[in-house]
């Protein structure tokens, strides 16, 4: 192999399910909440967005 090939699946990012199934609570809450619930959470809805909760509505209450 080359190194390059190593480098790049070293840096391939690992399953986080043995399932493979995306969890709201695991997988994504925490990167919303790391990233975007500042401008996007209970608080304040820039452009009436909210993402800290998984249910709620999308803008214009689609």
């Amino acid at each position: 192999m080359t190194p390059l090939l190593i480098l790049c699946l070293a840096t391939l990012p690992a399953e986080t399910s043995p399932t493979g199934r995306v969890d709201y609570a695991r997988d994504v809450k925490p990167i919303l909440a790391q990233n975007c619930v500042k401008c996007h959470g209970p608080d304040k809805q820039r452009g009436g967005l909210r993402l800290d909760t998984a249910g709620a509505p999308p803008p214009g209450g689609g």
